[in-house]
């Protein structure tokens, strides 16, 4: 679903082998002579970048419009790397109800719809078959009409047997068919009702700009970086248009010259280096860097109410989906311990993440109704249309992150919500929430 318009890019990195099919780029990231992902990108921009095993997501990452190069200087794009594979290798350590679901989210991108029903019965022959079948059959089609156009489908509960073994669940439809028994309803009498459920709530990205922290914005930091900090609350402070004016060491300036895209005299770089003023950036040509309490000071003194606290990716989730507010995040490339000023410098990074993608799959919602005797007459069943059974179901969440690069690597990033016990590998993460006053 996520293949249909994307399209290539260069990727070069020491440790991947490259293969070229037509004008798309394949790349292995490799690992000790292990394969952990594919990065594949496409010939007019954008990236897929896929697991190599089915005990974890299918699709890591992609973006519709940009490329993803592995450099290194790719900052904050490593953090969540390092965190992926640490999970691509550990997955094998996974409980089977979390490795079964991930499979069969793999045979989701690998097959036809499981949940599609072909009627085996010739219509033609109802007429052959006893007054309970050809009620059960009526029956169905008399749902059909109702309720196909919700997803539903309708048959026979003695036809259905592969429709639940192709979706997993042939322990479940066993247990229906004793259910049926039980209620004296001969399978091909009894109907059920499945569909397939699935969900996709996304918000984001809110962000219209793609900064960077060079030339133009980096214009009055004497050549030095601007500073990845510094970019995260400007592109904040752009998105909320707050404060609505500003007067900082004789500059004037409001929003209205301060563009998504800068123009000729605009005022992005008297922007920039206010911030890096108010959260105390340091600034050096091998990089520019501000401590996290620097940043969670300097953002308040802007005039907003802010919150630091480690990474949790539920209050995330809840702060993208439900408040549609963008989150500033920190973290480290390299496990070094808090606190410490240090951790923010080399392969440390701010960025903004600017939306949240929940989606929901590989659910199976179920009901049947029981004929008795094949008499005629329908019962209610396991369950109903407004109370369904749900059978399995995944989700899984992917945040859009703006890395601050001007672009480059933006896109929907898989989250890591899966503890293989040996740790959560998010080094030195810290979030800071922030709320227009």
């Amino acid at each position: 679903m996520f293949f249909s318009e994307l399209t290539e890019g260069r990727v070069s990195t020491k440790s991947a082998s490259r293969t070229q099919r037509s004008s798309t780029s394949i790349e292995t990231l490799s690992e000790s002579g292990n394969p952990l992902m594919y990065i594949i990108n496409y010939p007019n921009g954008g990236f897929v970048i896929m697991g190599t095993t089915k005990n974890y997501y299918p699709v890591l990452a992609y973006s519709n419009i940009n490329s993803f190069e592995i450099t290194s200087e790719m900052n904050g794009v490593s953090v969540w790397l390092e965190e992926t594979k640490e999970a691509l290798k550990t997955s094998n350590s996974f409980n089977d109800t979390i490795k079964t679901g991930m499979q069969n989210l793999w045979k989701s991108y690998e097959t036809a719809d499981i949940f599609s029903f072909q009627e085996s019965e010739d219509t033609q022959l109802k007429s052959t078959h006893s007054s309970g079948q050809i009620a059960c059959w009526n029956r169905c089609d008399e749902l059909q009409m109702q309720y196909g156009g919700e997803g539903w489908n309708f048959a026979p509960l003695s036809n259905a047997e592969q429709i639940f073994d192709n979706a997993g669940f042939l322990g479940h439809y066993q247990d229906i068919c004793y259910g049926a028994d039980f209620n004296h309803s001969p399978l091909d009498c009894s109907v059920v009702g499945w569909r397939n459920v699935y969900k996709n709530e996304q918000v984001g990205p809110l962000l219209t700009t793609k900064w960077h922290q060079g030339s133009p914005y980096n214009d009055l930091c004497n050549g030095k970086p601007a500073g990845c900090g510094a970019i995260a609350v400007a592109q904040v402070m752009k998105h909320y248009h707050y404060p609505q004016s500003f007067n900082w060491n004789g500059y004037a300036f409001n929003w209205s010259t301060i563009p998504v895209v800068p123009l000729a005299n605009s005022d992005h770089d008297a922007l920039v280096r206010l911030v890096g003023h108010f959260v105390n950036m340091h600034y050096n040509s091998g990089g520019s860097w501000a401590t996290p309490g620097a940043m969670e000071d300097g953002i308040s003194n802007l005039g907003y109410n802010v919150t630091r606290a480690n990474h949790n990716y539920e209050r995330v989730e809840t702060e993208l989906l439900n408040r549609h507010r963008p989150v500033i995040m920190g973290g480290n490339a390299n496990n070094v311990p808090l606190p410490s000023p240090l951790n923010y410098i080399g392969k440390s990074h701010y960025w903004v993440c600017d939306g949240a993608r929940a989606i929901t799959t590989g659910q199976m919602q179920y009901f049947t109704e029981w004929q008795p005797y094949g008499n005629g007459v329908f019962t209610t069943g396991w369950n109903t249309m407004d109370s369904p059974g749900v059978l399995g179901g995944i989700g899984y969440l992917y945040f859009h992150m703006n890395w601050g690069w001007g672009g480059n690597h933006d896109g929907w990033f898989a989250f890591n919500n899966v503890n293989s016990g040996n740790g959560n590998y998010q080094y030195a993460r810290q979030n800071f929430y922030i709320t227009k006053p």
